[in-house]
């Protein structure tokens, strides 16, 4: 009858809402669990390139893309880099730079607003990325670009395409996370930053004399397995002094600055260059004797000497002496290997400067350049 007829609809209304309830809480458990996988990501990533590959990553749970990219400024120069990208031509973004405003990736470091407001493309809004990066995108597919903010500071943003409209609930959870995602990022740029100063000398930035003994220790003791040779050149420029008193002090830190660059360019990927104290630089030469010591050290005499410095009072040049060890032959420590080095670079300073010398060498192997 009627009455039977109107229990059995009012079961069936409770067994619909009850289903419903266990549907939408077993929709928040999810959602809880991706959450806590986020943070748990995020806080166990230590280096920035980490964090970003984790930020990017947990962006995926919260909603379908076809494409995920992680835009960071960098803190000197304010320029935008694609610091991590997944997805359709992700692999081909990562590490491009960016040109401000020029994309809506961009647009959002400087509003910083969710875009575009409608969360679909059009060729009114302008590239997601520009340069042609990223996703080919046609009107109406789902774009959402959300800004990374750490303490009232935009960081970054994501650059985000969907498989499927963006849901609020989604965008609101993205954005949720983004907030972490900023301080986490925040927190591991400012530790390499600390790391950074910590191992690398000011001036040049090239490593400290801290860092570049730790490098020597590992080196020697490496060569030593392997059964190889290793060299150890110190460098001193000549006369430095009268450089900072006759062109002044910021002339001389140009020098320094010049100087190590060349060294840089010198060496082979897994030599070492460092800054040993003031004018006097050390270089160690991987799995090299003498002959090889001697064409490299000579080489950068050579080079050094051929720099024009400019100056307001005209152009200045400087030179440099340069002794060197062997590892194995001349010492065994690391410690004995710089010593015998400085003892071969005494011997140069001594016999008119601008030379290489070893520390066997019974006399300056390499004359003083005309």
């Amino acid at each position: 009858d009627a009455s039977e007829a109107l229990e059995c609809a009012r079961i069936l209304g409770r067994m619909l809402e009850t289903e419903r309830a266990l549907l939408v809480s077993d929709h928040r458990s999810d959602v809880l669990e991706h959450l806590i996988n986020a943070s748990r990501a995020l806080t166990n990533a230590f280096s920035p390139e980490q964090v970003y590959e984790a930020v990017v990553k947990s962006v995926c749970h919260f909603a379908p893309l076809r494409f995920s990219a992680l835009i960071i400024q960098d803190n000197k120069t304010g320029i935008p880099m694609i610091a991590h990208a997944i997805g359709e031509n992700g692999l081909q973004c990562c590490g491009k730079t960016l040109f401000p405003g020029a994309s809506l990736a961009t647009m959002v470091l400087k509003t910083p607003s969710i875009m575009p407001t409608s969360r679909t493309w059009t060729s009114q809004n302008g590239p997601l990325l520009d340069g042609g990066m990223g996703p080919v995108l046609s009107t109406g597919d789902p774009v959402v670009c959300i800004p990374l903010m750490a303490h009232k500071r935009v960081v970054g943003s994501l650059a985000l395409v969907g498989s499927a409209r963006f849901e609020n609930e989604a965008v609101r959870l993205i954005t949720l996370l983004a907030g972490q995602a900023a301080i986490s990022v925040e927190h591991a740029q400012t530790l390499a930053e600390l790391q950074i100063r910590a191992t690398t000398d000011n001036l040049t930035s090239l490593d400290n004399r801290a860092t570049i003994e730790q490098k020597l220790n590992q080196s020697v003791a490496r060569s030593a397995r392997q059964n190889q040779e290793l060299s150890v050149l110190l460098l001193d420029l000549d006369h430095f002094k009268t450089i900072n008193d006759t062109y002044g002090h910021p002339a001389g830190d140009m020098v320094l600055r010049q100087v190590s660059r060349l060294l840089e360019d010198c060496k082979r990927v897994n030599d070492s260059v460092g800054r040993f104290g003031g004018e006097e630089f050390i270089i160690i030469l991987e799995d090299t004797g003498d002959a090889g010591a001697r064409l490299v050290a000579d080489r950068i005499r050579q080079r050094i000497a051929s720099i024009q410095f400019p100056s307001s009072q005209g152009t200045f040049s400087i030179t440099a002496s340069i002794g060197f060890s062997i590892s194995g032959r001349d010492a065994k420590s690391p410690a004995d290997l710089v010593k015998r080095a400085d003892q071969a670079l005494y011997q140069v300073k001594n016999n008119g400067r601008n030379q290489v010398r070893g520390y066997r060498d019974n006399s300056t192997t390499i004359a003083q350049s005309a």
